[in-house]
């Protein structure tokens, strides 16, 4: 009879230590899927951001493009007036430089 009653503990405390190691490797099984899942999410982000860089290097081209035709456009129909105005602004420039060398120097 002792026997007996040896043999239903030790099979019910081998049930309860088969069932904790159960339920350790489930939460590490939940935790490694959960692992996973934030690796898949941030491979999306990662992916969405370089899709997102691959979109503005495109329109930038587009529009670099766009305004380089543009601008020899503009240069081959007014070079003479775009000239006199880059040397109006150089004028302007060299007076802003030498006023302000001559506040420097006063002070």
């Amino acid at each position: 009879m002792q026997r007996l009653e040896m043999i239903k503990y030790s099979s019910v405390l081998l049930f309860i230590i088969i069932t904790i190691i159960n339920i350790i490797i489930g939460f590490l099984l939940l935790l490694l899927l959960l692992l996973l899942l934030l690796l898949l999410l941030l491979l999306l982000l990662l992916l969405l951001l370089l899709l997102l860089l691959l979109l503005f290097i495109i329109i930038t081209y587009h529009l670099l493009s766009i305004t380089y035709y543009y601008l020899n456009y503009f240069l081959f129909i007014n070079k003479i007036k775009l000239l006199t105005f880059i040397k109006n602004i150089q004028v302007v420039l060299c007076f802003v430089f030498l006023l302000t060398l001559s506040n420097k120097c006063t002070i």
